[in-house]
């Protein structure tokens, strides 16, 4: 099968404009909220969209104590009814550009957020620059792990012009601000008016808009200065074919027309099987390759393919289902999620077939845990038989740094990774590092 033909069995066919434009060095990616979505935050929640991130600085706002108590259950309902320049102007004049930006590093820690492998692909794709709206610095961070090389940003400011953007191969401008810049965030209504009705932008942007095509990713169509801009440049018959790449059966037949036809926007629908958008990079991938640089996908991270399941004590459910929901989305062939849901019988049954079809098993538990009298017999029988099948048992000990073998003899020569307390993608990356290795090294149950 040809190295791009394996992709169209989830994404449509990757149009011949896109790859020209990519060769010709005239695409940019236009980057939206979906892109960060796949990346989770200090809680553990993904990254919000545009409702969810307003809901969270209403509920931080009225804890802190800096928001009228009174305007709290008023503000919700502006968000469940999608008012959501409204309720971002009033936030914004309340709490103002400090008591955001301390909002955004108490919540969200993003210096500790772990880029998606969707921002290693989008470093690989030979874009000739990075437009988005986000204010993360997650794109600058996996263009850096991937090519080595800094991606510098770009606000606007008052000198910022189409050939000061253009200067730098790639370029990335940043349109609605950086969180390490507070007063340059664009949240609030007044601060798209203002965008709106500034010339200097307008023509800044409806010159990249005519000069290349954009394949937009985690992007919804929603920014009032993009569609402006869009528009502006259709009807004057300078617009450039963008591409959307979409979800499946979220825009119709007649909604994909009119793209097409009024904003010169094709869009690329891709199917989504488990909410986690995985084949937006099942598309990038087969764009590598489209453009004959497959070889660049060595430089992303590898998908975990190999078989593990992840087991854990009763009392340690929301950590052992959080390592579970990170190997899966690595890309690891684990538990379904209704199978998750019972995974002391599915260990059990497990062991009573021998552990067959396994690589791994990973124990996610606190020192409680190996002491547990239910749990710790499952341990040890999984230890025993483990060894004589090839099961490469790995240990992920919350909350301490004593070797399990210490409480459990049994668990002696197995790998032990050590977890804060309430941990996050982060504190995995040593984890998903040693199961990488063990891949390149050929390790497979026989």
């Amino acid at each position: 099968m040809n190295v791009v033909d394996w992709y169209k069995d989830y994404t449509d066919p990757i149009p011949d404009d896109l790859v020209t434009a990519l060769r010709e060095r005239k695409c940019v990616a236009l980057l939206g909220s979906g892109v960060t979505s796949r990346c989770l935050s200090k809680s553990r929640a993904p990254l919000p969209g545009w409702a969810a991130l307003l809901r969270s600085l209403v509920e931080w706002a009225d804890r802190e104590r800096i928001v009228n108590r009174g305007d709290v259950e008023d503000l919700v309902e502006l968000i469940e009814s999608s008012k959501f320049l409204i309720v971002a102007q009033e936030l914004r004049e309340q709490i103002g550009d400090a008591g955001f930006s301390r909002f955004m590093s108490e919540t969200f820690d993003p210096d500790a957020i772990v880029p998606s492998p969707v921002h290693e692909l989008l470093s690989v794709v030979p874009f000739r620059g990075f437009i988005t709206t986000n204010y993360d610095n997650l794109l600058e961070r996996a263009y850096i792990n991937v090519k080595n090389r800094q991606l510098e940003r770009l606000l606007l400011e008052s000198e910022t012009s189409f050939e000061k953007v253009v200067q730098r191969e790639p370029f990335l401008l940043k349109l609605h601000g950086d969180i390490e810049v507070p007063s340059s965030i664009v949240l609030a209504y007044r601060d798209y008016l203002k965008l709106v009705a500034d010339t200097r932008f307008q023509t800044l942007l409806d010159t990249i808009f005519s000069e290349f095509s954009t394949l937009m990713v985690g992007y919804g169509l929603n920014d009032l200065d993009i569609i402006q801009s869009l528009d502006r440049t259709t009807h004057a018959g300078t617009c450039r074919r963008h591409f959307l790449l979409t979800r499946k059966d979220t825009r119709n037949s007649v909604e994909r027309r009119r793209l097409l036809r009024d904003r010169n926007i094709e869009t690329i629908q891709y199917i989504d099987y488990f909410g986690f958008h995985n084949h937006v990079d099942t598309f990038l991938e087969a764009l590598v390759g489209a453009l004959d640089l497959a070889s660049e996908l060595k430089r992303v991270r590898p998908k975990l393919r190999r078989r593990i399941h992840v087991h854990y004590p009763l009392h340690c459910v929301s950590d052992g289902e959080f390592a579970w929901h990170y190997v899966f989305r690595e890309g690891a062939i684990t538990l379904s999620e209704r199978a998750q849901l019972m995974q002391l019988e599915n260990l059990k049954s497990s062991l009573d077939k021998g552990l067959r079809a396994l690589d791994y098993i990973a124990f996610v538990t606190d020192e409680q845990g190996l002491t547990d009298a239910t749990f710790r017999p499952l341990i040890e029988r999984t230890m025993e038989l483990s060894k004589s099948v090839g099961v490469q048992v790995v240990f992920l000990i919350i909350g301490s740094d004593q070797r399990p073998d210490r409480v459990l003899p049994a668990a002696a020569g197995s790998p032990a990774f050590y977890l804060r307390t309430g941990f996050g993608e982060i504190d995995l990356e040593a984890f998903r590092a040693y199961i990488a290795q063990d891949m390149q090294a050929g390790f497979r149950q026989p």
